[in-house]
């Protein structure tokens, strides 16, 4: 077999993207919420849901802070934010 002559470091032409096989954890992330299966339960119920219905709009607001923060700073990048 003979060497291979291509360069090892190719650089990245200027104004092009690498390619992305899949997601990446600099993503932002989407919220969601744990559903019961049709199986297990007919009516789908997610609990986390049900749950924040069940608390004090002020709780509800912070909570909902606290996953839009985290959603949108995905784990590598959120530093706490104070909470």
């Amino acid at each position: 077999m003979s060497p291979d002559r291509r360069p090892k470091n190719r650089p990245v032409p200027r104004g092009t993207a690498p390619i992305r096989i899949g997601p990446s954890s600099d993503d932002v992330h989407d919220i969601v919420y744990f559903q019961r299966a049709k199986s297990d339960d007919p009516a789908g119920a997610i609990p986390g849901r049900e749950f924040l219905a069940t608390c004090p709009p002020k709780v509800r607001a912070t909570l909902r802070a606290v996953r839009v923060a985290v959603a949108s700073a995905p784990p590598k990048r959120f530093s706490g934010g104070g909470y």
